[in-house]
Parts: C-alpha cells; structure tokens; sequence
C-alpha cells in the first residue's frame, strides 16, 4: 500500500518590471532593451510606467488576487494479490485528489494582466484480474475487468482593467468515465513455441464543459466576445483483438510474429456552443 500527502503553502515568484519602449514614449524600443539590459526610468512600457526601485528582489505589485501558491494532494494505491490455488486473483486500486490555487502578478501597480488559477484533479481506477496458477499446464489464461473516473476542473480568474478594460472569469470541467474488459491466453505447442492471444472491450464516456464570463465592471469592454456555453460529450466503445506465436531460438532469445485489430466506433454529442459578450 502506498499513500502520499503533499501540503504547500508558499509565495509565487513575482516578475520584475522590464520597459521596452524609450522615454518619453515612442513605439520604438529603446537601446537598454535591444541590449539585453534593464534600464527602469529610461525605457518604460506601453503606459508609461517604470519601476522606481532599483533593487533586484524589490517588486512593485498590486495584489488583487495576491501572490500565494496553495496546493493539496492525497495519493493512495493498493496492490493485494491472494492466492486460491489453481487461479490467484489480484487487485490494484488507486486514488488521486489535488487542488491547487495560483495567483500570478504582471509586477507593476497598474492592473494589466493578474491571473488566478484554480485546479482541481480527482481520479480512482480498480482494476480485478484472475489469472491461472498451474505452471505445469500447457494453456495459462487471464482475464479482467477495469474501471476508472476522473474529474479534471479548472477556473481562471483575470483581471485586466488597464489593458482592455475588464475582467474575466474561465471554467471548464472535464468528467471521465471508462470500463473495460479482458483477457488473454497462451497455450505452449512445445516447449519453445507457444501460442498466444487475446482481447479487449472499452466503454468510455467522456463529458466536456467550458464557460466563459466577461464580467465588464467599467461599463465597457475591449476584449473579444468569449466563446462560451460549450458542452460534448464523446463515448467510445472500441474492441481489440491480438494473436501471435513466440518461439524461444534460445534461452536469452525470442522471435515472434503478432497480427491486431480493432474495431472503432464513437459518438460525439454537442449540446450547445454559443458565442456572447
């Protein structure tokens, strides 16, 4: 059994300031810049800010959604395997939960671009095999069934009130569902060729939500309509197949030879997608 636990709480890096354009304000870029180096008062950005303090680990900022890092995560698998005789029989779980908040700052006062990410993952699978114990036998056989959820979120927060006049707000949230089914056999013809084979059957289910808000405090707004109001849902339910034949030239070499194929088939369903302000 493993299980895993992770906390941080810690600062994000702030980004010092870099002026690209000449001073007093012109399009082109001033020498500092084209130069590699940073010369704040000298070479100021689209607005006409620079950062006054020449320190290094100084940063002007404006914390609207701060600058802190938080993350959880929990981590647990278990593999058990029991013996039964002529089968045995073997479980393998696992578990994952992670949520993470994220704020990055554009390292001036002006609010130009502040972003805060909010993600989310949780996940479980369980998958049960029962295979044959029975070295002596000539055929050995294994068969399975698998299933698996996972939940992916996200929610994205900007606040751009000096560049285009708004801020905005984006989620999705992508939900997945999966069983299966298989197995596989082997049946020694000698005792250096053998015959093998097997099988797969997946359903997959497979959801997609996206939003996204102008939220337009000032009254007016230079950012695109979103794209928002979109949820499909895809489910697939392929079939796959495989057999082949290994023959031992050697004790440390093997040749084989193995044909597949797979049998495809999806549905994609759209519910809507729109496009507003």
């Amino acid at each position: 059994m493993l299980f895993r636990s992770l906390s941080d709480r810690s600062d994000s890096q702030l980004p010092e300031h870099v002026g690209n354009y000449a001073q007093p304000f012109s399009a082109a870029p001033c020498e500092a810049f084209l130069a590699g180096l940073r010369d704040e008062g000298n070479c100021i950005d689209f607005f006409g800010y620079y950062d006054p303090t020449p320190g290094r680990r100084t940063v002007e900022s404006n914390e609207v959604y701060g600058h802190e890092s938080d993350t959880d995560s929990y981590d647990f698998a278990l593999n058990a395997k029991w013996d039964l005789g002529a089968i045995s029989l073997t479980s393998v779980s696992g578990y994952v939960d992670y949520d993470r908040t994220l704020a990055n700052e554009d390292g001036t006062p002006l609010i130009l671009l502040e972003t805060q990410f909010n993600d989310s993952i949780e996940a479980f699978s369980q998958e049960l095999r029962l295979a044959s114990n029975e070295d002596d036998h000539p055929l050995s056989w294994m068969v399975g069934a698998y299933y698996s959820w996972d939940q992916l979120g996200s929610k994205v927060l900007q606040a751009l009130d000096q560049s285009v006049l708004t801020r905005g707000e984006v989620r999705s949230l992508q939900t997945t569902t999966s069983y299966a089914l298989f197995s596989q056999l082997q049946y020694r013809l000698t005792d250096r060729l053998r015959l093998v084979g097997g099988a797969r059957y997946t359903k997959e289910k497979k959801n997609f939500v996206y939003d996204a808000f102008d939220a337009n405090p000032f009254g007016t707004s230079l950012l695109p309509p979103p794209v928002a109001g979109i949820d499909n849902t895809l489910r697939e339910d392929p079939v796959t197949g495989k057999i082949g034949v290994d023959f031992d030239l050697t004790a440390d070499l093997m040749l084989y030879a193995s044909a597949s194929k797979a049998i495809w088939r999806s549905e994609e369903r759209r519910v809507g997608k729109e496009c507003r302000s």
